[in-house]
């Protein structure tokens, strides 16, 4: 991935997002609208910051990576990435990009006590 970067830091996705979850869909929708909006904001807060690059032009291909921290036993990568589905769309409002245009490069499932319970999503475009 390109050297130049952006991060934003999320809490682990609510339970409710867990593709193996069985929740009802007013909740899982609840968590969907609260995760989405939290990284919405959590999105323009990176952006404003010194130094940081500008938006990505319209239908320019945004990417990035995932990293989820973890403590336990490692959870299946592909999961990882479904319950941030809700974030990746927030990011995507917070860009003014379409979510078919970002294209993930990487997930990184990393062992951490400390840093455990947080999930990282690096942008570059």
């Amino acid at each position: 991935m390109n050297e130049d970067y952006r991060a934003v830091v999320l809490p682990h996705p609510a339970a409710e997002l867990r593709p193996n979850s069985r929740v009802h869909w007013a909740a899982k929708a609840r968590a969907a609208r609260r995760a989405r909006r939290v990284a919405k904001l959590s999105t323009l807060q990176v952006l404003r910051r010194p130094l940081a690059p500008p938006k990505p032009a319209a239908g320019a291909c945004v990417r990035y990576s995932l990293l989820w921290w973890y403590k336990g036993t490692m959870p299946d990568a592909d999961n990882c990435l479904a319950a941030c589905k809700a974030y990746l769309d927030g990011i995507a409002d917070a860009l003014g990009v379409n979510d078919r245009t970002m294209e993930c490069v990487g997930i990184s499932r990393v062992h951490d006590k400390f840093a455990a319970g947080s999930v990282s999503i690096r942008l570059s475009w």
